[in-house]
């Protein structure tokens, strides 16, 4: 006789299920059931906003915050004037002043022309702008200025570079109707609108920190420099490279370094300055330009040895200094060797030719290089004539680290067409694990196939190795011979 309790099913009577245990069963399967539909009904809720209506639901809040990223990291246009077309609510957001404090109309495909400006100021942009960027508008006259004029009161900041049909007349209205304007930019205008008489107006008017002539035929600028030292003690940055001075400059550094002690960026390349004669004891009186960040003097041919005397004057007490660009210039080694800029991380000395009296210290090189080896980023050596035995052993004494932190932090290197070879290659290859950038075309004393620009690390591991390989070929060749 079998026993009933051994059956899994089996349930005593003493013990049977109470009422309803069936129902709740059958609810809590129902339960599970639906659990596992809701993900489904909300996952297709979800698509149905993401087509339709998600940007509606995003507070105003958030949505201003997400577009002021935007515009910080990629500028107000074309961003805002395609979020205005979404909806609404992303309209009313994109139309807020605060988002066209700077607006740049120098994008390819913005129409350069009155009614461009029309409809901006119409919809109420330029309220807060601060910035304006009008680059290359072909179109530019008076009346483009005079909307500028009446609606964009905030402004401090105008770039009108490489704008042909700016007028003298134009630039007096922009001084008369924005008389908070510290920034300036008229590069590469016509005559009229850079002419001694407008630009002495406007420095008399502006109290700019920043002003950029470059490229211009500046007739009479000898007036408008003194404007400049009398006008502009709070001048940060004066760009006035590849002008045409019409005649020389004599340039009074000290008298600049102590009417604009605030400077930070000196542009004056290509354009033909003169160091004004000073008695060294008047020199030593000069403070120097404490703020100097930034000095390009590139391509001022001047003779002899008043190149050291222009750059050691202009650099003097120029500790901030990081970048220094003196291509084709004919400064000696030694003289940038004894410059105290300890935190320069720009030299570019292309083409620069150095006396051979000087060159009478094989270290000099070396003491180039060493100097400046846990700061320098960028170092442009092409087309300098230097002793090949020099250059080849200038990177022996660095001392090589294996920790990425203590290794010097040089990118990038040109040395196109100098007598670099295999050996001094590969040692500097080693002593700068961090460079990025490498220029060795045209150096007649490397390895066939090796001599041109490389672009990114692997390719510089990719020639280290083939160094390594070739060097072991030539030690094979000359074992068997």
């Amino acid at each position: 006789m079998s026993d009933d309790s051994s059956d899994p099913d089996y349930t005593p009577e003493d013990v049977s299920p109470k009422c309803g245990s069936s129902s709740r069963k059958h609810q809590t399967k129902r339960h599970i059931e639906n659990l596992m539909e809701k993900p489904k009904s909300k996952r297709h809720k979800i698509d149905h906003l993401t087509n339709n209506e998600w940007g509606m639901l995003v507070p105003s809040e958030i949505l201003f915050k997400i577009f002021k990223q935007v515009v910080d990291s990629y500028g107000a246009l074309p961003f805002l004037i395609r979020a205005k077309l979404v909806c609404h609510k992303w309209r009313d957001v994109a139309c807020n002043p605060i988002l066209w404090k700077k607006v740049d109309l120098s994008y390819g495909w913005i129409k350069s022309g009155d009614k461009t400006l029309q409809e901006i100021a119409e919809a109420g942009h330029f309220e807060k702008t601060e910035q304006l960027v009008m680059n290359s508008w072909k179109s530019t006259m008076l009346s483009g200025i005079k909307i500028v004029v009446s609606n964009c009161n905030a402004l401090n900041t105008i770039h009108l570079s490489h704008c042909c049909k700016l007028t003298s007349s134009s630039v007096i209205l922009l001084v008369d109707g924005c008389p908070n304007i510290q920034d300036i930019d008229l590069s590469y205008c016509k005559v009229g609108a850079v002419s001694s008489k407008t630009l002495q107006y406007a420095l008399g008017k502006w109290n700019l920190k920043a002003i950029s002539l470059e490229g211009n035929q500046l007739n009479g600028f000898r007036s408008v420099l003194k404007k400049i030292m009398t006008c502009c003690p709070e001048l940060q940055h004066l760009n006035v490279s590849n002008c045409d001075l019409t005649t020389e400059i004599q340039l009074q550094i000290e008298k600049l370094q102590q009417s604009c002690q605030h400077l930070k960026n000196l542009y004056i390349g290509n354009s033909f300055f003169w160091p004004a004669h000073l008695s060294k004891d008047m020199q030593k009186e000069s403070a120097g330009f404490l703020k100097l960040q930034q000095l390009s003097l590139a391509g001022i041919n001047l003779p002899g040895l008043i190149h050291d005397e222009f750059l050691t004057r202009l650099v003097k007490c120029s500790p901030q200094l990081t970048m220094l660009d003196i291509r084709s210039m004919h400064v000696s080694v030694e003289t940038l060797c004894d410059l105290d800029l300890p935190h320069l991380k720009y030299l570019y000395m292309s083409q620069s030719y150095t006396p051979s009296n000087l060159l009478r210290k094989v270290t000099c090189i070396q003491d180039l290089i060493k100097k400046w080896f846990y700061s320098l980023i960028e170092l442009d050596l092409s087309y300098v004539v230097f002793d090949e035995k020099e250059l080849n052993s200038a990177f022996d004494e660095l001392p090589e680290s294996n920790d990425e932190k203590e290794a010097p932090p040089l990118t990038y290197i040109n040395l196109s067409q100098t007598v670099i070879h295999n050996r001094g290659l590969r040692q500097l290859l080693k002593k700068y694990p961090h460079l990025q950038k490498l220029d060795i075309s045209s150096c007649r004393n490397l390895t066939r196939g090796m001599k041109h620009a490389y672009q990114d690390r692997d390719e510089i591991v990719g020639l280290l190795k083939t160094l390594a390989t070739s060097d072991l070929i030539c030690s094979t060749h000359n074992n068997i011979q």
